[in-house]
C-alpha cells in the first residue's frame, strides 16, 4: 500500500512538471506569434536582413563594380562567368507571332434594318424578361 502511494506521488508530482512544462511552452509560442509593433519591427528587419559592412560600401559604383576577367580580359565579368571560356548559352528560337487578321467593318445593307430577323427579336424579347423579372 505504501508502494503503491510512493508511484501516485510521483506521477502527480510528474503530471504537475508536464502541466507547468506546458504552460511555459504555449507562452513561449503565443510570444513568437505576436507581431511586432512599431520600431521593433525596424529592428527585428536590420538584425534579420542585415549585411555585413564590407557590402554596405558605395552603391553608386553600379552592379558589376570594376571586376575585370582573368581569362578573356573583358571588364564586367569575372572568369567564373566567361561565354568565351564556358561557351555561349542555347539560344531558344521563339516562334515568330501569327499575324492576325483585323476584321472588316460591313455596314448593314438598308432592307436588312427595316426587316428585323425573327430569331433575333425573340433573342431580345427572351432576354429582356428574364433581366426584368430577376429579384435581387
Amino acid at each position: 500500500s505504501q508502494e503503491v502511494c510512493r508511484t501516485l506521488e510521483k506521477q502527480k508530482e510528474t503530471i504537475s512538471k508536464l502541466q507547468t512544462e506546458k504552460r511555459d511552452n504555449i507562452s513561449k509560442m503565443n510570444a513568437l506569434q505576436e507581431k511586432p509593433k512599431g520600431t521593433q519591427t525596424a529592428k527585428v528587419f536590420k538584425h534579420k536582413f542585415s549585411y555585413p559592412k564590407q557590402h554596405q560600401g558605395n552603391r553608386s559604383r553600379g552592379r558589376n563594380h570594376h571586376w575585370v576577367c582573368h581569362y578573356c580580359g573583358r571588364r564586367g565579368h569575372i572568369r567564373p562567368f566567361c561565354y568565351k571560356l564556358y561557351g555561349y548559352p542555347e539560344r531558344k528560337s521563339q516562334p515568330r507571332p501569327i499575324a492576325v487578321q483585323k476584321k472588316e467593318w460591313r455596314p448593314k445593307s438598308e432592307d436588312a434594318e427595316e426587316i428585323p430577323n425573327k430569331n433575333e427579336v425573340c433573342l431580345i424579347a427572351h432576354t429582356s424578361l428574364r433581366v426584368s423579372s430577376r429579384e435581387d
